[in-house]
């Protein structure tokens, strides 16, 4: 059953409506933080509009990764979500953190070494973005650390088909506002627009989302 709470957004998307996706049911937005060593200039401007259109609104960052070295990725993506902060007490544990994997060019490596990095200096468990991608990845290979972080899983269809070694997915993205099933607009949001079903509760999805 799809259950649509949560989307994501990045520069390109047109202006959102934070307040109108609220009361159209929509409890959770994940905004693109940064790319590679570079940042997405919507970011914080489009934070700071959720918290007066939609203060109750949950809110999280992701980063695209892209070939190159993941440390510096790492401190780049965490400058941008947590400007100045240094240890993990300092980070807003109110905030979900993404590893958006869909580069072919990214190996596992780099997502594994990413989540672990971000986790340490964070003391929050990020989640994994991904599709096709950590399914060919992981292949005949199912490497059990990945169990440890939740799977956001992109897969336009009514049921997600969790790959090894994850049971479950935290969040399943069916549409991408044209493949997949409806509904494929979300009132106050652009069309087009990347659509997470979860499965469970408003009490559930904040719950998973302050873990």
């Amino acid at each position: 059953m799809i259950n649509p709470k949560v989307i994501d957004l990045y520069h390109g998307d047109a202006e959102p409506d934070f307040k109108q996706a609220w009361d159209a049911g929509i409890r959770g937005v994940i905004h693109k933080a940064s790319e590679g060593l570079g940042t997405d200039p919507k970011y914080h401007e489009r934070r700071n509009k959720c918290l007066i259109e939609a203060p109750y609104m949950l809110w999280g960052a992701y980063h695209f990764a892209r070939p190159g070295d993941v440390a510096l990725q790492i401190q780049h993506f965490l400058s941008v979500v947590a400007p100045g902060a240094s240890i993990p007490a300092a980070f807003d544990k109110s905030i979900v953190l993404v590893l958006d994997h869909e580069d072919p060019r990214v190996p596992l490596w780099f997502a594994a070494g990413w989540l672990r990095g971000v986790e340490r200096l964070t003391g929050k468990t990020p989640w994994l973005y991904s599709g096709f991608l950590i399914r060919e990845q992981e292949e005949n290979r199912h490497a059990p650390e990945f169990s440890e972080y939740p799977l956001w899983l992109a897969e336009y269809g009514p049921v997600a088909k969790v790959p090894q070694p994850w049971k479950t997915c935290i969040l399943h993205q069916y549409t991408d506002g044209h493949a997949g099933p409806e509904p494929h607009i979300i009132k106050g949001m652009p069309g087009g627009l990347d659509i997470s079903s979860f499965d469970g509760s408003d009490e559930d999805l904040e719950k998973i989302w302050f873990a």
